[in-house]
């Protein structure tokens, strides 16, 4: 199953490892890019994100609250 993570992309659910708040990091997203590696990186929004979501091979950066994130991968696999 996938899980549609902005306006414009996809990933598979099984590829998702930790969908993660960005209040729990605390970090702006220049620091989370910073922190995390740049190349392993995907901004999916100008403006703020509001969720990292980790996978096997990369980090995503999504404006999708973690909330709807989770509810979405859950509704797709009950």
């Amino acid at each position: 199953m996938y899980v549609q993570i902005s306006e414009s992309d996809i990933l598979r659910t099984s590829d998702i490892v930790a969908i993660i708040d960005q209040h729990s990091l605390e970090l702006s997203k220049e620091s989370a890019v910073g922190y995390l590696s740049e190349e392993d990186v995907s901004l999916l929004t100008a403006g703020h994100y509001k969720s990292v979501i980790i996978t096997t091979n990369s980090h995503y950066l999504s404006p999708f609250s973690s909330h709807t994130l989770k509810k979405r991968v859950y509704e797709n696999h009950p």
